[in-house]
């Protein structure tokens, strides 16, 4: 099997690509600051989400409820990687 040769190759996983939009998942790396080995790989948005769940916390909001909306939407990407057949397989 051959790896990917370029970003237009490879599965794009950030909340934005997995609802249609043309956002590459470098975008989000630079945007938030993330690891680049994460683009391409559903932990993309698991480290994302704890990035905003933090800046939420330090602009004042109480942790239990940035916890909240965090899973909130943990939940919502996982139905959206569901449904576009990205989840990975259990064995």
């Amino acid at each position: 099997m051959t790896q990917p040769t370029s970003s237009a190759d490879k599965k794009n996983y950030n909340i934005m690509a997995l609802r249609g939009a043309s956002i590459d998942d470098m975008e989000y790396v630079e945007t938030f600051g993330l690891d680049p080995a994460l683009a391409y790989t559903p932990a993309l948005n698991d480290e994302m989400l704890q990035v905003v769940m933090q800046q939420n916390i330090d602009a004042g909001m109480e942790e239990s409820e940035a916890i909240k909306i965090r899973d909130t939407h943990a939940q919502g990407i996982k139905r959206l990687l569901a449904s576009n057949g990205m989840l990975p397989s259990k064995s």
